[in-house]
């Protein structure tokens, strides 16, 4: 069975704080919603933390978890995404912008996404056939024709 790039992107930032499956953003949501309709008496710390970080916002009938926000200004809504869409919206970005690296990537996605890190883009790069193509990696060792390494500052040579 072939692995797709997207399954093998999935599994390697799976195990990051701050991405979430599917699953685990649809909990966050009811636990977030949950928080915001409880009395503030009545609230717990992590209802207080749900309540700080997430706002909820209605996107084509759906509600979508987002960041907070100081007011309510539409700008600046910045959308949490799951695991499994974090790879086609890269995947997205990325080819639009004519293969951009993460520096071109970053500010684009951090405006739009709220939990999408540099480090994932970078993995997502990293799996992108075209840029390690363009890049291709210089052979670091100093390796003679018999195929043995030589370093000048061996203690060999003093």
């Amino acid at each position: 069975m072939m692995t797709s790039k997207r399954d093998v992107f999935v599994k390697t930032i799976a195990t990051r704080r701050s991405v979430y499956s599917q699953d685990r953003l649809e909990q966050i949501l009811s636990e977030s919603i949950q928080a915001k309709e409880k009395e503030p008496g009545d609230r717990t710390a992590k209802d207080y933390r749900r309540i700080k970080r997430f706002d909820i916002v209605d996107v084509q009938g759906k509600q979508r978890l987002v960041a907070a926000r100081t007011d309510n200004d539409d700008k600046d809504i910045r959308f949490f995404v799951s695991i499994e869409e974090m790879y086609d919206i890269i995947d997205y970005t990325h080819k639009k912008m004519n293969h951009g690296g993460r520096d071109r990537l970053w500010p684009i996605l951090s405006k739009q996404y709220a939990n999408i890190p540099r480090e994932v883009i970078q993995t997502y790069l990293k799996m992108c056939d075209y840029c390690c193509k363009g890049r291709k990696r210089i052979n670091t060792d100093a390796t003679n024709e018999n195929g043995n390494t030589s370093l000048h500052n061996d203690a060999n040579h003093l």
